[in-house]
């Protein structure tokens, strides 16, 4: 299993090579097959955060992840470098695709980038996974 990442709304001016924005129909069928329920729920534009390799967002989530597990921080990672770049404009959400089809419904929702930040620090100190929406509910 992956992890993986939708934003709506306007994309960032600066880039984060290797990553990708693509419309959220250009991703695998799991993703695309989403478009509708995340449109709505999210906003549109919506897109796909593509690592740049496993047709994921998994590289680039998984190595916050594992920052975090080395410094307890995740400053100075791509992720968070990501969402502050999004925070203003965007609503993203971020979580691991498993064997339950819909558990990206049921990520906890952060309003706040220093709420966001200490919930996924909290998530990993628990072991969990990064699962979150941010942005305004809709």
């Amino acid at each position: 299993m992956s992890y993986m990442m939708t934003v709506s709304g306007a994309l960032p001016v600066q880039t984060f090579a290797p990553i990708e924005f693509l419309p959220i129909s250009k991703g695998q069928k799991y993703i695309a097959d989403l478009e509708a329920e995340l449109s709505l729920a999210d906003g549109t534009p919506l897109w796909f955060v593509h690592d740049g390799s496993t047709h994921t967002s998994h590289d680039f989530v998984s190595d916050a992840e594992q920052h975090f597990y080395e410094h307890y921080t995740i400053e100075d990672t791509v992720l968070l470098r990501l969402i502050e770049s999004l925070a203003t404009d965007c609503v993203l959400r971020i979580w691991w695709a498993s064997n339950n089809p819909s558990c990206y419904r049921s990520v906890p929702n952060f309003t706040s980038i220093q709420e966001l930040r200490l919930g996924i620090a909290k998530m990993l100190a628990e072991g969990k996974d990064i699962a979150l929406r941010y942005g305004a509910m809709a």
